[in-house]
Formats: C-alpha cells, structure tokens, sequence
C-alpha cells in the first residue's frame, strides 16, 4: 500500500509541475501530512511534506492527523483516515 500511495502521489506531483492539471488544482496548495518518523519522498516539486505530531499507528490517524487537517480536504491513500475529520464545505 505505501508503494502505491508514493508512486500516486510522485504521478500528482509530476502532472502539478507539468501545468496540465485543471486550473483548480494548480491554485490548490497541496502537502502530505506524514508522523515525524516516516520516510519521505525526494525530489517533490509541487507537494510539500510536513510532518507533525508525536504518535504512531492509528492513534497518529485519529489524533495527529485529525488535528493538523481540521477543516482542510483529506484524501488519505494509505490509512483509513480519521473518523471524526470534518472536511472545509465546497
């Protein structure tokens, strides 16, 4: 799943920095909220990576992740996601 999740996110990236995406997605600001212990991916030109918080597994999904995505739109490709995440109205 985590090869999966970085060969998507590396194709997004390259689709960004070519300017071939619709115009909605090249204004977005787009990043990967990761724990503080995982491995990153090099070479991103258009997303940036932050990582935040302190937990691990799923309490980082529930808690961390949660927090630092209030009120943003989520899309997550390797975990199940934060319940209770309440995502910005379109």
């Amino acid at each position: 799943m985590q090869r999966y999740a970085a060969e998507i996110v590396k194709a997004m990236d390259r689709l960004l920095a070519s300017g071939e995406a619709p115009q909605q997605l090249l204004d977005a600001e787009w990043q990967i909220l990761a724990p503080p212990n995982a491995q990153t991916l090099p070479g991103l030109r258009r997303i940036a990576i932050k990582q935040i918080g302190s937990l691990q597994g799923h309490a980082w999904d529930q808690i961390d992740l949660a927090r630092a995505a209030a009120g943003t739109r989520l899309v997550s490709l390797a975990n199940s996601g934060p319940v209770l995440h309440r995502a910005i109205s379109s």
